[in-house]
């Protein structure tokens, strides 16, 4: 299997090996290799306490170290003898395990895993139970973005090469939603390793796959350019814009929000194929984009970059990584425009007084 594994390299912390330590590392990453496991160490350097997140083949040595404990489910820190300062290392193997570290065990470790945050479900059962914020929005549609930018790059956030990895099944149910309304990527059961030595029949051996009711035209047209590996992320970009949709139908900025329901909800339940080929190339229809959506200018933005993410052309689709940045600059240009309200209703306060 392959594991979503917090992944910051070294990173200064104030935990000081006792109890339960978080992380803190805000990256999660997928790891490369199938025998990779989520790890972490701690030690001091020049006085100073680092924590170190990664994946890693527990086949070879970390630090000098032979990982013993990698099928544990959880991160149980465990002190290297005979190094020149205090030095832990642990490794586990279960997605994110190692975003907390566990300096205490026995009985008082069983009741800290009962305080292990629990995640609130997948997407699409989320925004069927709970209407968001403008923040919320952000966080979510931000999170999600970064997380397919991240497949997608041939980095990690720590400079290190990597494969870039497709998706090919992205949806609201292969979206988790953590317990800080951060989004995080599952079911890679068909995801795609790209290699630029891959050969255009390998590439069209990987065969028309996903869920149809989130396919992009040309896959389900069968007509991917497979001469360049950019257009299976132009196809991710696709299915993404459509979780994108979902998450800002749901959000209050926009005035009234409707009973949720998936892409193109108002078709049949269970999209097959052919009645999407007719609906999405034939007809060019996408999802509804109501005018009350116009009424805030951070959710007209992103529905402007939405659309441009569904653009029936490969081509003119955004990158994940744009639309990373794009949400932030939009927060950003929503922040500031309240913060410039709020003073001018201030100063004219001030003036009428």
């Amino acid at each position: 299997a392959t594991f979503l594994c917090k992944f910051c390299d070294i990173e200064s912390t104030a935990c000081n090996a006792t109890g339960v330590c978080e992380s803190s590392c805000n990256i999660t990453a997928i790891c490369e290799n199938p025998d990779e496991v989520c790890v972490s160490a701690w030690r001091r350097n020049k006085g100073n306490a680092i924590i170190e997140t990664v994946c890693h083949n527990p086949a070879l040595p970390f630090h000098g170290q032979y990982l013993t404990d990698y099928n544990n489910t959880v991160c149980l820190m465990k002190q290297v003898k005979g190094m020149e300062e205090d030095f832990y290392i642990c490794s586990c193997n279960e997605e994110e395990c190692n975003a907390q570290l566990f300096f205490t065990y026995g009985k008082t470790l069983k009741k800290l895993t009962l305080l292990l945050i629990k995640d609130r479900g997948n997407l699409q059962e989320f925004l069927t139970q709970h209407v968001i914020g403008w923040d919320e929005l952000c966080r979510l549609g931000w999170s999600l973005a970064r997380g397919v930018a991240h497949l997608h790059g041939d980095r990690t956030p720590c400079g290190r090469a990597k494969a870039p990895i497709v998706h090919r099944d992205l949806k609201s149910v292969n979206v988790l939603v953590k317990a800080d309304l951060s989004c995080c990527l599952c079911d890679f059961g068909l995801s795609l390793r790209l290699d630029n030595s891959m050969s255009p029949e390998e590439l069209a051996n990987s065969g028309q796959v996903g869920t149809a009711r989130y396919m992009a035209p040309e896959v389900l047209e069968s007509r991917m350019d497979l001469e360049n590996i950019e257009s299976f992320k132009q196809a991710d970009v696709y299915s993404m814009a459509l979780v994108l949709w979902e998450i800002t139908s749901r959000c209050s900025a926009i005035g009234d929000v409707r009973e949720y329901e998936p892409p193109f909800g108002k078709l049949k339940d269970h999209l097959c194929v052919e009645s999407m080929k007719d609906d999405v190339i034939r007809d060019r229809l996408r999802p509804e984009i109501p005018a009350s959506w116009s009424n805030h200018t951070g959710v007209q933005l992103l529905s402007s970059s939405i659309e441009e993410c569904w653009d029936h052309d490969p081509e003119a689709r955004l990158t994940a990584q744009c639309i990373v940045e794009r949400i932030s600059e939009i927060s950003s240009a929503v922040i500031s425009s309240v913060s410039s309200d709020d003073k001018s209703a201030q100063d004219s306060g001030n003036d009428e007084k």
